[in-house]
């Protein structure tokens, strides 16, 4: 009978990759990470059974394919088994390729108690930038006090060192760190300048929202919602009075940066901008963004209320099938429904008055701790985002709320959520 170890690894890696990519998706929400995680963790458990075997099986699919899933699988093994070979090979993949990095760290918490506690010590007082960005991305993931190697690491020359721990700073509001986060906005260095810029705006500092509208502005194309620009652009007009974040709406428009504009719409939550949105459905380019946008603001499902198109027109933005196309990039829209633009006209006049006017919305009530931590436990993914940024904004000491990490880690009911929103 043939082992079932290869199809374990196999779908360990599959399943790891689906989820790191589930966890920006517009229709995912806890609950399907939750049965994600569920299906990642038993595979990863069958590899932890599988000793030697599971190793050797993990460490030819990395060798062979040195990618972000198989990495994630054979550092859940090598850690696992707390031999030092085996964790240097898989180490050494990821310094010849930065793109590893990321899923070793994610195998590090996914069982942390396991194998990140026991070497937390160890990777951080290490001199080596690798060993120091798995130690502090790691402590960053899992909302734990990297201690003293997250000053070290912002002086570090290594650049990816030095964003990781930017980001930190805001992940964990450390604003004991603010100067240090001000002092970086210049860094020559496109990622240490943004995670500076955003960590800043995350503790308050308002200085810094004018960098982050740059960078919002800088790319007028379709973009993935995980891009700087994308996250800029939300982060900063939710940051923002509401007669601000209105007037930049007006500028964007007249620049006619439709996508920046569309995202600044639905971040404001005002609901005086779904007319405007209402406008961009019949555009291609915008149409399923702007829908995005207007449920941000109402909650209504689309999908759910049919209020979206059954014949969809010609995507405008993925790949196409011919040879002589250069785009290959996935388009950002997929999974968001196209909206049918005379159902959605109709539901808005006949729901546009029971939305209360003047006020911030997200998914249709007005921002308030309680509803930002309501939806966080209920929301789709980029709505859980959302209301991480507003519980943030909100409080100026709790962490930001991690939205990809393991849903048993996060709250799971109204009101476990409602503790969030308790001073």
């Amino acid at each position: 009978m043939p082992s079932p170890l290869p199809q374990h690894a196999d779908e360990a890696s599959f399943l790891w990759l689906l989820r790191s990519r589930a966890v920006w998706l517009p229709h995912y929400r806890l609950k399907d990470l939750a049965k994600l995680d569920g299906r990642v963790e038993a595979h990863v458990d069958a590899l932890r059974i599988g000793g030697d075997d599971a190793w050797e099986l993990c460490k030819e699919n990395l060798d062979n394919f040195p990618e972000p899933g198989e990495a994630f699988a054979a550092a859940s093994v090598a850690f696992e088994s707390g031999k030092q070979d085996r964790i240097d090979h898989v180490l050494n993949h990821a310094r010849d390729n930065p793109v590893l990095r990321a899923p070793i760290v994610s195998a590090l918490a996914w069982d942390a108690q396991r194998l990140f506690t026991p070497r937390a010590a160890a990777l951080a007082q290490s001199t080596d930038p690798l060993l120091q960005h798995l130690a502090l991305a790691t402590h960053a993931l899992l909302r734990t006090d990297p201690g003293p190697l997250l000053a070290t690491a912002l002086k570090s020359s290594d650049a990816p060192l030095r964003a990781r721990a930017l980001k930190a700073i805001g992940e964990l509001r450390r604003a004991d760190m603010l100067f240090e986060a001000q002092a970086a906005l210049a860094d020559k260095d496109a990622a240490c300048a943004f995670h500076a810029a955003y960590s800043c705006v995350l503790l308050k500092h308002a200085a810094a929202i004018p960098i982050l509208r740059r960078i919002a502005e800088s790319s007028p194309d379709p973009l993935p919602a995980s891009s700087f620009p994308v996250r800029a652009a939300i982060l900063a007009v939710r940051a923002m009075p509401l007669a601000e974040s209105s007037a930049w709406h007006r500028e964007l428009t007249m620049k006619k940066l439709l996508r920046p504009a569309v995202h600044v719409a639905g971040a404001s939550g005002d609901a005086a901008h779904v007319p405007w949105l209402l406008e961009q459905l019949g555009n291609p380019l915008a149409s399923r963004l702007a829908g995005e946008s207007i449920s941000l603001i109402t909650g209504v499902d689309l999908a759910y209320e049919d209020l979206d198109l059954t014949v969809y027109p010609e995507d405008p933005q993925g790949p196409t099938e011919d040879a002589e196309d250069d785009n290959t990039l996935p388009d950002p829209d997929s999974y968001l429904p196209w909206p049918d633009p005379a159902k959605l006209q109709a539901w808005w006049k006949a729901t546009a008055s029971k939305l209360p006017a003047g006020k911030r919305l997200l998914c249709a009530k007005p921002i308030d701790p309680a509803q930002a931590a309501s939806v966080l436990v209920t929301g789709f993914q980029r709505q859980r985002r959302a209301a991480a940024i507003e519980l943030a904004l909100h409080s100026p000491k709790d962490p930001l709320a991690n939205t990809a990490a393991r849903a048993d880690r996060l709250p799971r009911s109204r009101n476990q959520a409602h503790e969030l929103a308790r001073p």
